[in-house]
């Protein structure tokens, strides 16, 4: 049987006994009388022995409450320190992604700037070279064009004699004409069928 039992019990006992009083005072015999003042001292003590025990179980509930509550605290305590931890393992990690970020945009500045000064210090570079190329072509083809000289027309020339007429109307050997109107030079030779013809002997 539980407290709470064993408390209702004494309460219907207790009221059995204020029944039993109630009845004995209907009655005029003194036993009876002795009889309820016994039973009226025994309610008494059931009474005091029942709200002793109520006032033990409020007492032992008050204490369960607030060792429940305290325990609740604790453990609402431990999790507010580990909900403050992951946050500052977040914003840990985050000052760090943002130092890395910062670090690998100063890198990717500091080499696009190397690879920019490259490239124009490369650019200036072929076109100084590209100059001095065209330069040196432009010279070399203004002194082949210096050298040469070209004859165009029609050159009237003897049939016989194979003189050639300048635009005085004088006549000039063929080697004179060439020599003088370009930069060819002639050496003098003799060719077989000349041999043969002029020196048969």
């Amino acid at each position: 049987m539980t407290f709470k039992e064993d408390v209702e019990a004494q309460r219907v006992l207790l009221q059995s006994a204020v029944n039993a009083v109630e009845a004995l005072l209907d009655s005029a015999d003194v036993t009876k009388i002795k009889l309820l003042h016994d039973a009226s001292e025994i309610a008494t003590t059931l009474l005091t022995k029942a709200d002793e025990a109520r006032t033990t179980l409020l007492h032992k509930g008050e204490l369960a409450s607030q060792a429940m509550l305290i325990e609740t605290d604790r453990v609402r305590v431990a999790r507010l320190r580990e909900a403050d931890g992951a946050r500052t393992l977040v914003l840990r990690a985050a000052v760090e992604a943002d130092a890395l970020v910062y670090a690998a945009s100063a890198d990717a500045k500091v080499l696009l700037g190397e690879a920019v000064a490259d490239a124009d210090a490369l650019l200036s570079e072929a076109a100084r070279t590209a100059r001095t190329l065209l330069r040196a072509a432009v010279e070399t083809a203004q002194e082949v064009l210096a050298r040469v000289k070209v004859l165009e027309g029609v050159l009237p020339v003897c049939l016989h004699c194979k003189k050639i007429r300048d635009d005085a109307g004088n006549w000039q050997r063929f080697e004179a004409y060439i020599s003088l109107h370009t930069e060819a030079d002639f050496s003098q030779g003799i060719c077989p069928e000349c041999v043969l013809e002029n020196y048969p002997e």
